[in-house]
């Protein structure tokens, strides 16, 4: 497709009521797609749910989804599995969402090493957030430990699977627990960090 098809492609999805699901994987996408693509595509009344997983975006396909990911509204889920989304896009991204409805988010296997997000920025519907397979370790329990103790935190479900979090950064997960009403799961299997005792 053509540059101008992307733009227009996302225009009539904008423009459609009955659109829910969007669903771009394997490859279908690139930065520079993506680019044209939400240049069209700039909110939606419909639209709850976007795949996009491994198709190698990057903090510059995070940016250009931000006007989009502002005025969505009825969007509930987003997957962006196996992208190179890294420390700053992840950071973008959830900046972009503060207010948007969403309540499911993975963002696994996307380089994410570092978390420096405000309390303010933390999308206030979230339930899920899926962050297996990064490189988060202590410091990124740190700012994960800040969001569990605000007092009206909504996430039921952490998924921090395969990821650099040793001893140190369960106890800070731990200890911000005891007195988080809402977390149900938190999946912290398959990092070696972590001792067996």
């Amino acid at each position: 497709m053509t540059d101008e098809e992307w733009e227009e492609l996302g225009r009539d999805m904008s423009n459609n009521t009955h659109l829910e699901d969007v669903h771009l994987d394997d490859g279908a996408l690139n930065d520079h797609k993506i680019s044209f693509l939400f240049r069209g595509l700039t909110k939606s009344n419909s639209i709850e749910d976007i795949n996009f997983c491994s198709n190698a975006l990057s903090v510059q396909g995070v940016r250009s989804m931000v006007p989009f990911l502002q005025n969505a509204a009825n969007f509930s889920s987003m997957y962006l599995v196996y992208n190179n989304l890294l420390s700053e896009g992840f950071n973008e991204l959830f900046r972009a969402l503060r207010n948007n409805p969403i309540e499911i988010l993975n963002c696994s296997y996307c380089g994410i090493c570092s978390i420096q997000i405000d309390i303010a920025s933390f999308p206030r519907n979230l339930t899920y957030l899926m962050l297996n397979g990064n490189k988060i370790s202590t410091d990124g329990c740190r700012v994960l430990a800040k969001l569990l103790q605000e007092e009206d935190s909504t996430l039921a479900h952490l998924q921090l699977r395969k990821n650099k979090i040793g001893d140190e950064g369960v106890a800070i997960l731990v200890d911000a627990l005891q007195n988080n009403k809402s977390l149900g799961t938190l999946d912290l299997r398959g990092n070696d960090g972590i001792s067996k005792q």
